[in-house]
């Protein structure tokens, strides 16, 4: 069954890695950014906000995906918001910020289907972020699809080996904004390609 799984992921790979050209883009001429983020375990409302207003703050374009990696996740989530008072629903609060929800249902085999992500991977990215803690095939899928001139992630994936990957020195994973804040200090310094 893995092997069956893991040869229909390379194909699937395959068929978009073999015209993909990435490059450096500098700070100063990102006007667009994309992300990825799997809810691979227990997120609290504020870590997506904290994201949000980090890209919000510092790009002018700022388009992101969520995905649901098991069956329940939104829901908790969606649990955890309305805990912490807020008025609108997470849904609203997500979509009135650019960011699209990829639900368990809409995902088979990891590869998501062609008409739930479609609008979000037609848009043109100078950069692409994957918050890929656990290795998450969906995630590293999307971000191979995008339409982007690079993309930086959490981590080495053996899907998609054209990544900027940052990752903490030692063993211990980077937060998510602390990976952010490395990520725009080093798109500071690159000059682009």
């Amino acid at each position: 069954m893995w092997t069956l799984r893991k040869k229909s992921r390379e194909k699937a790979v395959n068929a978009i890695i073999s015209d993909r050209k990435y490059s450096f883009v500098n700070l100063k001429d990102i006007n667009s950014v994309g992300f990825a983020y799997p809810l691979d375990a227990d997120i609290m409302p504020n870590q997506l906000k904290n994201i949000i207003t980090f890209f919000k703050t510092r790009v002018p374009d700022v388009h992101g995906i969520i995905l649901e990696t098991k069956r329940g996740r939104l829901k908790k989530l969606e649990s955890y918001f309305a805990a912490i008072g807020e008025k609108e629903t997470m849904e609203s609060f997500l979509i009135s910020k650019g960011v699209s929800i990829l639900k368990y249902e809409n995902i088979s085999g990891g590869i998501p289907d062609t008409g739930s992500s479609g609008d979000f991977l037609n848009r043109e990215y100078q950069l692409f972020v994957n918050f890929n803690h656990n290795g998450n095939f969906t995630s590293d899928y999307i971000s191979l699809s995008a339409n982007a001139s690079m993309v930086a992630a959490m981590r080495h994936s053996s899907y998609v080996p054209c990544f900027f990957v940052l990752s903490n020195k030692g063993r211990e994973e980077l937060s998510d904004i602390d990976f952010l804040e490395q990520l725009f200090h080093y798109l500071e310094i690159i000059k682009s390609a």
